[in-house]
Formats: C-alpha cells, structure tokens, sequence
C-alpha cells in the first residue's frame, strides 16, 4: 500500500526582524493552511509580522518566542479548536497577557473556549473570520485598521521624543479609503510626519523601487512615480509627479508639479484606478 506524503504549506513570506513596530501572530501549525494566506494578505497591505515559520518548538526557540512578544506591538492571535488545545499558543497568550501585550483574536473556526481562555480573551474586540463568508474584503478592512493603526500608534510613541531632524516615521495622518474607492485597494495608507512620500505603481521591469507606497501591477493606470506627499511648515501637500491619468483633489485633476495643500476630508485619487482616499490629518 502506498501513502502520498502530505504536501506542506508554502510559507507565505519571511518573518519580520527590522525595527519597525510589528505584529506578533500566534496559531496553531494545523491551522496553517487557513493562516498562511490572510498573513500574505496582510503583508501586502503593509503589515510588519513575526511568526515562527513553522518551525518546530525547542528550547532556544522558546526563548526567540519570548522576545518577540516582549518587542512586538500587537498580539494577534487565530483562535480555532487547534490553537486553543496547543500548550504552546496557551503559553504564548499567557505571556503576552502578562506583559499587557494588546491582543487581537481572530475567530477562524467556531470554537468553545474554556472559562480560563474566555476570561482573558473576553476584554478584547474580537474578529470572526468565518462570518465573513462572502465579504472578505470586509473582514481585511476592518482587521487592517486595528492592526496598522496600533502599529502607528506605537512608532508615533517610539518616536516622541525625538527632534524635529529625526528620520521619518509612520504617525496618525493617512489617506483612508472612501466608500467610492475600490475595495480591493488597502484600506489605509499612512504619510509620514517628516520629510516626502511618494506614490505609484509596482513595476520592477526598471530594476528598482519606484516609489515608497506600490498598488499592485495590474493598476496599470497608475504610474510608478504617481504622486508626491510633504509634509511642510504649512501641513501636507500633494503633487502630481507628472502622470498620464493624473492625481485629482475633490474631483478636480490637479496640475503637474504644482503641491496642493490639503485639509481633512479633502478627497484624493490616482488616476481612474478606483483609487479614491480621504486625507485624514
């Protein structure tokens, strides 16, 4: 009799180790196949995470464990019968609740928790991913702004004491994606407090970055250097870097090269791409 080996799940991406704030994922490996692919998509909204790849537990690991939660700024945790009978995702809830680590649970399956389990995780908002049957952009959207706006949060307070010349950081001020914006698109965009910030299109063909924030490549109405965001003396601005479908504040195509200052509310979008976001400063 033969048996076919059973296929591991591709990881979706390396684990986060730079300095920015980053989220820490807690799930149980049976889970993987659920996991994986709502990390890939919060990766590509920009969410920074660190996870154990699948690899098995020993004790130097329990130690990196450790120290990733102790460093992370969210605890996100996918809740599921699996996870909630795994002695290591019980340990690392415990720690994370010691060291009042904000958790986010995500609910991928329908799962009774015990009383313990019930009353640690019952003061925290939770998402339940498999209520979000057909709408799973919503479920996306509303899981991206708890996360990245913890993760703003917390590089604004990393950074408060720092002057007026310090590199730049993520703060408070974003462009969020309005009713009439394409909901395939990130909900969230976040500006930097200091120095410039530029928009586009994913297009490596050129063989490097074009820009600090990328849509996709198929928003091929949308160039690789769209538009340009400063921060000034006077607030932010927005300029048109010269793009063929071109960069429009409250309806109105704006001039090439020429910043426009903006207020809260005002509406911005990129070209005819659906790519329709309110300034929020």
């Amino acid at each position: 009799m033969f048996f076919r080996k059973k296929k591991k799940t591709e990881l979706p991406f390396r684990a986060y180790s730079g300095s920015e704030p980053f989220v820490f994922v807690s799930y149980a490996h049976a889970d993987s196949s659920v996991v994986y692919p709502i990390l890939k998509e919060l990766h590509g909204y920009g969410v920074h995470m660190w996870y154990d790849e699948g690899i098995d537990v020993g004790t130097e690991w329990s130690q990196k464990i450790a120290d990733n939660i102790l460093i992370c700024s969210k605890f996100l945790l996918f809740v599921s019968p699996a996870s909630m009978k795994s002695h290591h995702v019980r340990q690392e809830i415990n720690f994370a609740n010691t060291k009042n680590k904000p958790i986010m649970p995500v609910h991928i399956k329908p799962t009774q928790l015990n009383a313990g389990l019930e009353m640690t995780l019952s003061v925290f908002q939770a998402i339940f991913y498999y209520a979000y049957k057909i709408n799973k952009t919503g479920f996306y959207r509303e899981l991206c702004d708890v996360l990245l706006g913890s993760l703003a949060d917390a590089d604004a307070d990393a950074t408060a004491f720092l002057d007026a010349d310090a590199t730049v950081f993520f703060g408070k001020t974003l462009l969020r994606l309005d009713e009439h914006g394409d909901n395939t698109l990130p909900p969230v965009i976040h500006l930097p407090e200091h120095g410039t910030f530029s928009i586009g299109r994913f297009d490596r063909s050129v063989g490097t970055k074009q820009s600090d924030f990328e849509f996709s490549r198929e928003k091929t109405n949308i160039s690789r250097r769209h538009a340009l965001f400063e921060h000034t003396h006077r607030g932010y601005t927005v300029t048109d870097l010269g793009s063929k479908t071109g960069t429009w504040v409250n309806g109105q195509r704006i001039s090439p090269n020429r910043p426009i200052l903006l207020m809260s509310g005002y509406r911005v979008s990129f070209g005819s791409a659906g790519a329709v976001y309110v300034f929020e400063g």
